[in-house]
């Protein structure tokens, strides 16, 4: 019943309709990107190198012949897994500190939030190219920095949603009754601060996305041949002038990805949200 009253309130909004067939299409052109890709993303042809849009080729092609629209297709498949895998691994840690902080308290609670917003000074970028740099390339790699330099933003928010919510009577009444800690921090404390969680999730997907293509187009993200939009971005820079159609390309699917993110965060957030609501107007 809750999913089917989101799904009608996001529904009424016609940004929140946009993003949802944004996210909706870039999810399709990931799980279908077999049959819908025109050509093979790695099959070059130097007869057909830097060539315009065309009829034959709809976003034109790269320096190596290959079809850019099939590069783009096939290229929400890592920046859709790493992204969504990445974020969810975040919101776990995180919540959980934040909670085990917040819920607990006392010098030790503080102690591990003072360390969180130390990691929060450094900006998210800078960690994953850290971390990326000591366990090389790769998906499971990416994944793993992502998610670790987007862990404060989680753990922040649910500490400070585990302060207001450990005063609460029906937190008092459990404590009261003998109820563990942890049984606590599960059943009272986690419903109670998952909204404000799983909208920040959404909206960071976009920020885990911008971070991998940024990471990729370092070169210390997804390696070629594998068709990345970083990737795309970076071997399109040498040709800006003459064929700007490459990183056009790419940097338009990283934008509309994002923010059709962007748009179903910000349509969570007023439905989850009352307050926020009532600071906008609404």
């Amino acid at each position: 019943m809750m999913l089917k009253r989101i799904q009608a309130l996001l529904l009424r909004s016609p940004g929140n309709i946009v993003g949802l067939l944004i996210i909706s299409g870039v999810l399709l052109c990931a799980i279908l990107a077999d049959f819908v890709a025109p050509y093979d993303p790695l099959e070059t042809n130097l007869r057909h190198r830097l060539q315009p849009p065309s009829k034959v080729h709809l976003l034109g092609t790269d320096s190596f012949g290959r079809d850019i629209l099939s590069r783009i297709i096939y290229g929400a498949r890592p920046s859709l897994l790493i992204g969504v895998n990445a974020v969810i691994f975040a919101l776990l840690l995180g919540s959980a500190i934040g909670i085990v902080a917040g819920y607990f308290g006392g010098n030790y609670g503080y102690l591990l939030m003072r360390i969180v917003e130390i990691l929060m000074c450094f900006p998210s970028i800078l960690i994953a190219i850290a971390i990326v740099a000591v366990l090389e390339p790769g998906v499971m790699q990416l994944i793993i920095a992502i998610a670790v330099a987007n862990v404060p933003s989680f753990a922040r928010l649910a500490f400070a949603s585990t302060l207001t919510i450990r005063e609460r009577e029906f937190v008092l009444a459990a404590e009261a009754s003998g109820s563990s800690r942890l049984r606590i921090m599960v059943k009272h404390v986690l419903p109670n601060i998952i909204s404000p969680l799983l909208v920040m999730g959404t909206l960071q997907l976009g920020s885990a996305i911008v971070t991998e293509a940024g990471l990729s187009f370092l070169g210390i993200g997804i390696q070629p041949p594998t068709p990345t939009w970083g990737l795309m971005l970076n071997e399109g820079k040498p040709y800006l002038r003459d064929a700007p159609w490459i990183t056009i390309s790419a940097g338009g699917a990283i934008l509309l990805t994002v923010l059709g993110f962007n748009l179903v965060g910000d349509g969570l957030r007023d439905i989850l949200d009352p307050r926020y609501k009532l600071i906008r107007g609404g």
